[in-house]
């Protein structure tokens, strides 16, 4: 029914699952009667969390297979300063195809000069307003003709690109409103939505 990576996501979720959801409430509950305690809010919240970081203490314990994230191809939206840009940095660094889009790559900001500094043919700077149809459309475009073969498709998509504004709700404008969420909520929604024939033509793999 599933293969490869994504038969093994599927279990590590239902194990998880029926670990957390059935295995430590029960494991909770035998402690109880083991211990001759009192059934109450009190004591079940704390049986629970101690079984869960016992629980959490034995997966850590194991050993796991790790991810290699040489030759997966990532999107970063917002990436001109702050967390976009620190992750675009760290996935280069190990190795993965970084497309680091930018608000204000056109202009020429510090934020695209330090990111092209690093001269890779595995970090493109593109300009990207999450909120500009064009510049998703353009943005779809230059990763679909610069992913490697091997890589098949985009392995994430980060919506980093943030926008956020202070005020009582009484002064705020509805304008404010907007392009807050023309930001927040839509960007997202578009570029995921653009960018999602290039996540399923992996088809599960990790």
């Amino acid at each position: 029914m599933f293969s490869g990576d994504l038969g093994r996501s599927f279990f590590a979720a239902a194990t998880f699952t029926v670990v957390f959801g059935i295995g430590v409430p029960w494991l909770g509950s035998c402690i109880f009667n083991a211990l001759n305690l009192e059934h109450n809010c009190c004591t079940a919240t704390l049986a629970y969390f101690t079984t869960c970081f016992l629980v959490m203490l034995l997966f850590a314990v194991f050993p796991r297979g790790r991810l290699n994230p040489k030759h997966k191809a990532v999107l970063i939206t917002g990436c001109d300063t702050g967390f976009g840009q620190i992750l675009a940095k760290q996935l280069h660094a190990l190795g993965m195809n970084v497309f680091a889009g930018r608000l204000l790559k056109d202009k020429e900001g510090e934020g695209a000069k330090e990111l092209m500094k690093i001269k890779s043919d595995r970090l493109h700077v593109l300009q990207l307003d999450v909120t500009n149809s064009r510049d998703i459309r353009s943005a779809v475009q230059y990763v679909q003709m610069h992913l490697h073969p091997s890589q098949k498709g985009l392995w994430g998509i980060v919506n980093n690109a943030g926008a956020s504004a202070f005020g009582e709700v009484e002064w705020s404008s509805i304008d404010l409103y907007q392009k807050v969420a023309d930001v927040n909520l839509w960007g997202v929604i578009q570029c995921t939505q653009a960018f999602l024939p290039q996540i399923r033509s992996r088809k599960g793999e990790w």
